[in-house]
């Protein structure tokens, strides 16, 4: 289920997405190997909020995933550095800020499309594996599935080919 764009935290990808595209907030990252910023355009970033080894990482990560890893307990007693007051006031200042909430809306409307279509896709492909046992796939059939859009038809063409003997009886109850 969806969170309300208000409940989001730094766990959230959409909001960690928000935060790490403003510039002020990734200069922070520093390459540990020279200690220069990180201006390279580079966002990926692979980190455990479950490390048990804080004594051989950077102070300000361990800092960092203290609070990635209690970000939805405000009561917790996570470390304030620099860096992790920076994050607390750059998702503040999303959450007040409109237009973010309205891509976060857009955001999850094309998740739920995208969910919608991959389901569609799957009942297709599924109709057309069943159907693939009878044998080559006439291409009348296999066009008029894969056109197909309305879930409730694909719906009764994957049961009617699940039962279909022949192309001609799949084809009657198209």
């Amino acid at each position: 289920m969806a969170k309300e764009f208000q409940k989001l935290t730094i766990k959230d990808p959409f909001m960690f997405a928000a935060v790490m595209s403003d510039e002020e907030t990734c200069c922070w990252m520093m390459c540990q190997e020279t200690g220069e910023a990180l201006n390279d355009g580079s966002r990926t970033i692979l980190l455990s909020t479950k490390g048990t080894n804080p004594q051989d990482v950077p102070e300000e990560l361990v800092h960092f995933l203290s609070y990635v890893g209690h970000s939805e307990d405000p009561d917790s007693s996570v470390i304030r550095d620099d860096f992790v007051e920076l994050l607390d006031q750059r998702i503040a200042a999303i959450k007040r800020e409109r237009n973010w909430e309205a891509k976060y809306m857009q955001f999850r409307e094309m998740l739920r499309d995208e969910r919608v279509a991959g389901f569609t896709e799957g009942r297709k492909e599924a109709v057309i594996e069943l159907l693939s046992e009878l044998g080559g796939i006439p291409e009348d059939i296999r066009s008029r599935i894969m056109d197909e859009e309305d879930e409730s038809v694909l719906r009764k063409w994957l049961r009617s080919a699940a039962k279909a003997e022949s192309f001609e009886n799949f084809r009657r109850n198209m």
